[in-house]
């Protein structure tokens, strides 16, 4: 028999520990993942739910009792290698995002046109999701351009911990915390996605989308915080260093060389940057070369003539 659950136990563990119970969790509304550092019985008063009640419900998932009329996760995280847990990541969420993102697009903007006269508030649902598109699609790529590449690295070998961005894990963390409340402003003003108040059958399917789309992204960041950046915290196992590096000030003399419309040069720099450094500082290159191609994708103006 599975033992007792723990009510002080984090719901991040909880979840990696048994993925099933990640069903459980998303029915209760219970923050697994983006708020996956707190405890059960945290999370359970600040819903209103009876933590016994849920330790319950927990326990007889575990015992593969009934209740659940979702398939459960087949995916155990805990058991990969930290590359199959990268691997996973960009193949089954990042580009399941990189597809599903534009066809949600497309479904509000019919919906926007349709009904938006009548329905306002469908413009605002709008606005949120473009925001959180656009959050995530910068987001994932430099997942994919230094925070993966950097965890491989640790785990093969081929990186020194003491060579890693200082708060490259704890940024991570933070910039998941912002999607997570983007996500759940994006379900309020949806209306929880409820299916019965759908207007049409276009509405329908975008509610359906956007609710397949929470519950991916949920387990996406999930997989992250409270496996893949745990562990690789521990690789690093290392005091933060204090204070700015040399690399640090010139991707922020970038950025600003950037916003006063000259991104074209500030993404040549960036260039040359890491070719400097890509053999000697391949950590700090991946950086750079990030900071890169999102010059070149920026939609800043860019007045430069050089």
């Amino acid at each position: 028999m599975p033992p007792a659950i723990d009510k002080d136990a984090s719901l991040g563990m909880l979840a990696a520990e048994r993925p099933p119970r990640i069903v459980l969790f998303e029915r209760l509304h219970l923050d697994y993942c983006c708020g996956g550092s707190s405890s059960l019985d945290d999370a359970c008063r600040q819903r209103g739910l009876d933590v016994d009640s849920v330790r319950e419900q927990i326990e007889a998932v575990d015992r593969g009792g009934p209740g659940l009329d979702e398939p459960t996760p087949e995916w155990r995280p805990r058991e990969a290698t930290v590359g199959e847990l990268c691997e996973h990541i960009v193949l089954v969420h990042h580009d399941g995002m990189r597809e599903e993102m534009p066809r949600i697009a497309e479904l509000l903007e019919t919906v926007v046109r349709v009904h938006g006269a009548d329905h306002p508030d469908l413009e605002l649902v709008e606005r949120t999701f473009a925001s959180l598109r656009a959050e995530l699609e910068e987001h994932i790529e430099e997942e994919e351009l230094v925070l993966f590449p950097t965890c491989r690295g640790l785990e093969q070998g081929s990186i020194d911990p003491a060579g890693v961005e200082p708060g490259l894990i704890a940024r991570h963390r933070t910039e998941h915390e912002a999607v997570g409340r983007k996500l759940a402003a994006l379900r309020e003003l949806a209306g929880g996605y409820e299916l019965s108040q759908a207007l049409c059958s276009t509405h329908r399917s975008l509610l359906e989308g956007l609710l397949r789309f929470e519950t991916d992204l949920h387990r996406h960041v999930h997989e992250e915080n409270n496996v893949l950046l745990d562990r690789v915290g521990a690789m690093l196992d290392r005091p933060p260093i204090a204070g700015a590096t040399p690399v640090d000030v010139l991707i922020e003399a970038l950025v600003e060389l950037a916003d006063a419309g000259r991104a074209e040069r500030a993404s040549r720099l960036a260039a040359k940057a890491y070719a400097g450094l890509r053999r000697g500082e391949p950590v700090q290159a991946q950086r750079l070369n990030a900071l890169m191609h999102k010059l070149i994708l920026s939609p800043r103006h860019n007045d430069d003539k050089e």
